[in-house]
C-alpha cells in the first residue's frame, strides 16, 4: 500500500472526504490554547482530519487549540479526545487545505525512502542575486539566494512560504519545496535537471 493510498482511506489511492488514517510522524510542535497561552508538545501522528498530541497541558473536550509545526505550518481545530498523556485534535480546514497538507506529509515521510530528503550529498556553493520563483497557484516569489546545488537551492523570501511537498520552478530550474527554513525554503530539484539550467538560474557560469 503506497503512503498516499494509507492516508487517504480509499481504494486507488482517492481521498475520501468522510474519514483520514493517520500515520506515525514524530516531531515537535508548539499548542496555542484558547487563552492564548503557549505549551510544548510532541505530534506523534498525524492525518488530513485530525493528530494525537503528547503534552502535559490540560485541555477540556472541544477546546479550540492551534499547532505550529516546523514542516507543517498552523494547523487550528479543536479537542476531540482527552488523554492521559494528551489529547487527540480534531483539524478544522477546507477540503483544499486539507489536501495540502497530506500532499506535504506524502513528501515528507517519502523524502528519505526516495532518495528526496534535503541532507543532500553534492556539495553547496554560497549564492547571490535575486531569482523568480513562480508557484503553482500561478504566484511569483522574487527571492534571494542563499547557496545551491546540483541537487536543490535554498533561498529567502520576506513572502509567505510556499508548503512542503508543493511544486516550483526557480528559472529553468523545476522540483518541490523540501524544507522551510527560518527565513524562506528549500527545494530539491526534480531528477533530470541539467546543471546548465541550475547554474543560468543562479547566474552562476
Amino acid at each position: 500500500m503506497t503512503i498516499a493510498k494509507a492516508m487517504y482511506g480509499a481504494p486507488g489511492g482517492r481521498p475520501d472526504r468522510r474519514k483520514f488514517r493517520r500515520v506515525p510522524f514524530a516531531a515537535p510542535v508548539q499548542i496555542i490554547d484558547a487563552q492564548g497561552r503557549e505549551h510544548s508538545g510532541e505530534l506523534l501522528n498525524i492525518s488530513g482530519g485530525g493528530a494525537l498530541v503528547l503534552s502535559p497541558v490540560r485541555l477540556k473536550h472541544r477546546d479550540a487549540v492551534i499547532l505550529h509545526t516546523l514542516n507543517l505550518g498552523r494547523l487550528a481545530g479543536d479537542v476531540a479526545r482527552v488523554l492521559e498523556t494528551g489529547f487527540a485534535m480534531r483539524i478544522q480546514a477546507p477540503a483544499l487545505k486539507r489536501e495540502k497538507l497530506v500532499d506535504a506529509l506524502t513528501w515528507l515521510i517519502n523524502e528519505k525512502p526516495l532518495g528526496l530528503s534535503d541532507e543532500r550529498r553534492a556539495e553547496r556553493r554560497p549564492g547571490e542575486g535575486i531569482v523568480l520563483a513562480l508557484l503553482g497557484d500561478g504566484r511569483e516569489l522574487h527571492c534571494q539566494v542563499i547557496d545551491f546545488s546540483e541537487t536543490g537551492i535554498a533561498i529567502s523570501t520576506m513572502s509567505p512560504c510556499p508548503p512542503i511537498g508543493e511544486a516550483i520552478q526557480i528559472g529553468r530550474a523545476v522540483g518541490r519545496v523540501a524544507r522551510i527554513l527560518e527565513n524562506g525554503f528549500a527545494v530539491a530539484f526534480s531528477p533530470g535537471t541539467s546543471p546548465a539550467s541550475i547554474h543560468e538560474t543562479v547566474g552562476q557560469y
